[in-house]
């Protein structure tokens, strides 16, 4: 072929990257013959191997799943294929090239896949590929193979029960604690009983309250039978989820009394009110542009209980130094939403967890939404979109005509206006949501300080699918710009989010602050708990860009009283089921979407599918 190119990356089944690396992998291996363009050999099947699984992961997946791969590919040749279809890029025989190739796959003699894992003395771990021919036959790159099997030994040396575990129960039946729910209290319960829980549940399900009593129960049981304060670390995947976490632990302490009356000792909840969560990264000793934590096996952590809030967002990488970075006595609580979209890297671990763990009793599902009453019919909609309810999401009731907010909360869509019409739009829902007058002009705002800018850029959040275009976070982004009449870049009232981890400055990704009297406002508590601001020159700031809309994606771990969401024009693979969702459920009070009504149908039925072989290891 020309250029020497080979018939999978002629017809781009794999890409420029993808290719070289398949070529480098044989290359590396101690095969007689590394012809890779002789069709049916060992060696265009290594090549294929490599290059497809690099793919996988490209995609967020922890490894390469076969079957499934060529069946993506089986099902792009039926729509090439098919009769209205006039342009066609793949070639006939792809189907019969790729099960083929798939059998030789399956009696590759495995010293043929025992690549080069020594380059020079230097450990190379993405250049050894590792073919598991158990059921389904899966590839991985080194690096993934050994999290996920690393993963799997630890959390299973996890599954004991606590080490103080009768003192809890006895703190349990002395202590008149009333959790909301049943759920709730045997969440407390049966996590009080493991050195390894997961709490689980949608907004509003009291997921920060039960880790509240949890660690409340843990601290005083340390001090009765220890005669010392417990050593406690919380933590979550953004610096914007740590901020988070920490308001709703405060919000949760103060709920924990009756008639005025604490269930707890002032010891216990001083402990609690003096606890900062931090990024995971930071916990873990991850700075920029390095990929080693300074905590690991060698260098662990020293603390009792580690608790880790929005899961969802954790990579399998990230799971795995976070493992390895604990010691073998200390307790693991992982909070988070399994049905909202997964981390933008690799794998899935809550989700992966949730069902492997279930039966363990490890995992502690919370049913019931405590904020329904601020909007019923969100919370019927999100419920029957994630299977908890036996109705389907009712597209109909959506898009029907409502009335403005009521304390009730609104719940709208619109269908997605031409890119003309779409600022005139955006008007009448700022109207809607308080931001505009009835004339169109900004409601005047007046900030006696940062705290009260802080609050303000709280109150509302424009949230994307996608960062570019006129439907993107970059074009709505202009637009409420001129919209609100602050042009200029740092602006009173404009809000920043921070892009890039920065240990000089101490934020981190997703950190979201407020620009007010030429300085950069970002959420801080002072030594006392009272909120502190912190307060920096526009150029101190790592990478950072204006944040009136964000994407969903950055949005996870935060919740807003009104919140419009928009969808692109087009159909495309990132719109699902899970995206939806976690839009849906980032609102408090009033929700508004612009979306065309079939793009909606077609993404709350797409669910997010990433390869993994982590079950195999959790259940082995």
């Amino acid at each position: 072929m020309a250029n020497n190119k080979t018939y999978w990356h002629e017809y781009r089944i794999l890409n420029n990257l993808q290719d070289a690396f398949g070529k480098m992998i044989v290359r590396q291996s101690n095969l007689p013959d590394k012809e890779v363009n002789a069709s049916g050999s060992d060696a265009e099947a290594l090549y294929l191997l490599a290059g497809a699984t690099l793919a996988a992961v490209q995609d967020s997946h922890s490894c390469l799943d076969l079957q499934k791969w060529i069946q993506e590919w089986k099902e792009k040749y039926a729509e090439e294929t098919a009769p209205q279809t006039t342009k066609k890029t793949l070639p006939d025989d792809l189907v019969p090239r790729l099960e083929a190739w798939m059998k030789k796959c399956s009696k590759l003699n495995t010293d043929i896949l025992t690549i080069l894992n020594d380059n020079g003395g230097v450990f190379t771990p993405n250049q050894l590929v590792i073919l598991r021919t158990d059921e389904p036959l899966r590839a991985y790159l080194n690096r993934y193979y050994l999290y996920e099997k690393n993963i799997g030994s630890r959390i299973k040396n996890m599954q004991g029960t606590s080490a103080i575990q009768n003192e809890l129960k006895e703190q349990v039946s002395k202590t008149n604690f009333r959790p909301k729910d049943d759920s709730q209290k045997e969440a407390i319960e049966h996590a009080l009983e493991h050195d390894f829980a997961i709490i689980t549940g949608g907004p509003g399900r009291g997921k920060t309250t039960v880790l509240t009593e949890l660690l409340a129960f843990h601290i005083k049981a340390f001090l009765e039978t220890k005669g010392r304060s417990m050593r406690v670390a919380i933590c979550a995947p953004t610096g914007k989820a740590s901020v988070r976490m920490k308001e709703s632990i405060d919000n949760a302490i103060s709920a924990m009394s009756e008639e005025g009356k604490a269930f707890f000792p002032e010891e216990v909840v001083n402990q609690l009110k003096s606890l900062t969560p931090l990024t995971l990264h930071k916990l873990l000793g991850i700075y920029e542009n390095s990929d080693y934590p300074s905590k690991n096996a060698s260098n662990p952590l020293d603390f009792d209980l580690v608790a880790v809030d929005e899961c969802s967002m954790m990579s399998l990488k990230l799971f795995n130094e976070l493992l390895m970075a604990l010691k073998p006595d200390t307790k693991l609580v992982l909070l988070g939403d399994e049905n909202q979209l997964q981390s933008v890297e690799e794998g899935n671990v809550l989700a992966k967890l949730c069902e492997c763990q279930q039966e363990q009793g490890i995992v502690n599902r919370l049913l019931v939404n405590h904020r329904s009453d601020a909007n019923p019919a969100l919370c019927e909609y999100t419920n029957a979109l994630v299977g908890l309810s036996k109705n389907a999401p009712d597209v109909t009731t959506l898009y029907s005509e409502h009335t403005p907010p009521t304390t009730q909360g609104l719940f709208q869509a619109f269908e997605l206006p031409e890119t003309k019409k779409l600022e005139e739009e955006l008007k009448k829902i700022l109207k809607t949501f308080g931001i505009l007058d009835e004339k169109g002009k900004p409601m005047e705002q007046h900030y006696e300080n940062a705290q009260d800018a802080l609050k303000s850029i709280a109150s509302f959040k424009i949230l994307a699918a996608v960062r570019e275009g006129h439907y993107g976070v970059k074009g709505l982004n202009i637009m409420m710009r001129r919209i609100l009449e602050k042009e200029k870049t740092y602006a009173d009232g404009v809000p920043i989010i921070i892009t890039q981890n920065d240990a000089v400055t101490g934020l981190s990704n997703g950190d979201i602050g407020v620009c007010f009297k030429n300085k950069v406002h970002f959420p801080g508590i002072d030594e006392n708990g009272t909120p502190a601001p912190k307060e920096f020159d526009p150029v101190q700031l790592p990478s950072h860009e204006c944040a009136f809309a964000m994407t969903i994606h950055k949005s996870q771990g935060s919740d807003y009283p009104n919140v419009l969401m928009v969808l692109p024009d087009k159909d495309m693979p990132l719109l699902t089921k899970e995206l939806i969702y976690t839009g849906i459920t980032r609102t408090k009070t009033n929700f508004i979407l612009l979306a065309k009504r079939d793009i909606l149908e077609k993404a709350q039925q797409r669910k997010t599918i990433r390869w993994s072989g982590l079950d195999k290891w959790l259940k082995s």
